[in-house]
């Protein structure tokens, strides 16, 4: 688009114009750089939307599009709309898009503060709606006149006599919006097993067994235990990946401690000993 938009600024083909007639041609081209980038936003049929950009209307309905294999459902906006519109309108229409977004979802970023737009009224406003649909609703405002983006370096988000009219005198505004595929639920097998696989990644041919799931935890529980009375983060005492190769390796001596990957004399001295102590009791079937 900016590739575009630079061949537009500086075309050359037109200089035999009238200045009025050109900025007419140029504001043209403007236009149908603006309808090109809408094609990646409307959620109708993409080859009636390719049609209608040149002049052919009617049921061009394909059937065969991304858009037309796509479950769409029709949403209620109004209240998403309503409150990106005063955004822009209360920020007085001097930030672009990702601004206005960061604004409603609530954003506590540099940019944001630096622009003083956590003050804004709309601020956080939108904090439950994700980033990426609040995204769409302002391509769909823009793709149906509500708001509009300049053509400068930096595209700012203006309001228009359409947005205004919504603004004043209310109504309701939808929009169709690909439906969330939800995912299948997993048992409890299928999700111990896929624990144990994933804790076994890297370390191993095989997989972890309950035993060895159960013996994980038990050495977790006393990482833990120790990290509280040392005061520092768990992964200090040992990390996920030494107490893995714990579970396979099962040491019953310091020699056999010493082979375990992310043990060394150091951490043996601070706490092999405990961890020696925690694999016998497991190994014996002695409650933690």
């Amino acid at each position: 688009m900016i590739t575009n938009q630079l061949f537009i600024d500086h075309n050359q083909d037109n200089q035999e114009l009238d200045d009025l007639t050109r900025r007419l041609v140029t504001e043209r081209d403007r236009e149908r750089l603006k309808k090109m980038t809408f094609y990646c936003f409307t959620n109708e049929c993409l080859r009636d939307y390719i049609l209608r950009y040149f002049g052919e209307y009617g049921n061009n309905y394909c059937g065969n599009c991304v858009n037309c294999l796509t479950q769409f459902e029709t949403i209620d906006i109004t209240e998403a709309a309503g409150c990106i519109l005063t955004c822009v309108e209360k920020s007085r229409q001097r930030y672009g898009t990702n601004v206005i977004i960061d604004t409603v979802h609530g954003a506590n970023t540099a940019k944001i503060r630096g622009y003083r737009m956590d003050e804004n009224p709309c601020y956080g406003k939108l904090s439950k709606m994700p980033a990426y649909k609040l995204r769409q609703v302002m391509n769909y405002l823009q793709l149906n006149g509500l708001l509009t983006v300049t053509n400068d370096e930096f595209a700012i988000v203006k309001l228009t006599e359409k947005s205004r009219e919504f603004m004043q005198s209310g109504g309701t505004l939808t929009m169709k919006m690909a439906k969330e595929q939800e995912k299948p639920q997993k048992d409890k097998k299928e999700k111990a097993a896929s624990k144990r696989k994933g804790l076994a990644a890297g370390l191993a041919s095989g997989e972890f067994t309950e035993a060895e799931e159960t013996l994980f935890d038990r050495l977790r529980a006393l990482r833990m235990e120790i990290a509280r009375e040392e005061k520092v983060p768990p992964y200090i005492v040992f990390s996920d990946k030494t107490l893995v190769h714990m579970c396979f390796v099962k040491p019953k001596t310091k020699t056999e401690m010493l082979g375990v990957t992310g043990v060394g004399e150091f951490k043996f001295e601070k706490y092999g000993e405990r961890f020696l102590a925690c694999l016998s009791s497991a190994d014996e079937g002695v409650e933690p």
